[in-house]
């Protein structure tokens, strides 16, 4: 099995995020004159659970690395992948966002839904979310959140 070398956490994500789909494309070929292998090469030849094992690494440890202010028990991921740089600067503001009955991110949305979110933040899910998809829905919201997050 080919080993990556060691290199920054930013530049492997970036190489998962935006290289890689760009190799589809043929653009990660530029190293085949040279007779060597690319990072991306050297990616896009392992196996999917490889990859996958590769991503993960990569997200704890930016997510260990990044100051968060999220409103999930794990950090979410969503906001790094939208901050320009992947990871590089990434920031989460769902936390505020939450606490001033604006919508967080749509993983937030999803993950406190599915009652992953920070048990003391449990007064403010449903209005922040009603934010989003309308306070029609407040009330339903409400019954939602308390049956995701029991006293």
């Amino acid at each position: 099995m080919f080993k990556l070398s060691r290199v920054s956490n930013v530049s492997v994500l970036t190489l998962l995020l935006v290289a890689v789909p760009l190799g589809v494309f043929g653009l990660a070929s530029a190293s085949a004159e040279t007779g060597t292998k690319t990072q991306v090469e050297a990616i896009e030849s392992l196996s999917v659970p490889e990859q996958r094992e590769i991503w993960i690494e990569v997200a704890n440890n930016i997510r260990g690395e990044v100051a968060y202010h999220c409103c999930l028990e794990d950090a979410c991921w969503y906001c790094i992948q939208k901050t320009p740089g992947h990871g590089e600067g990434a920031k989460c503001e769902c936390l505020q966002d939450v606490l001033n009955a604006e919508n967080p991110c749509g993983e937030c949305i999803g993950e406190i839904m599915e009652g992953h979110g920070l048990p003391a933040l449990k007064p403010y899910f449903a209005a922040a979310i009603a934010e989003k998809v309308g306070m029609q829905h407040l009330e339903t919201l409400e019954k939602i959140i308390e049956d995701m997050y029991p006293e």
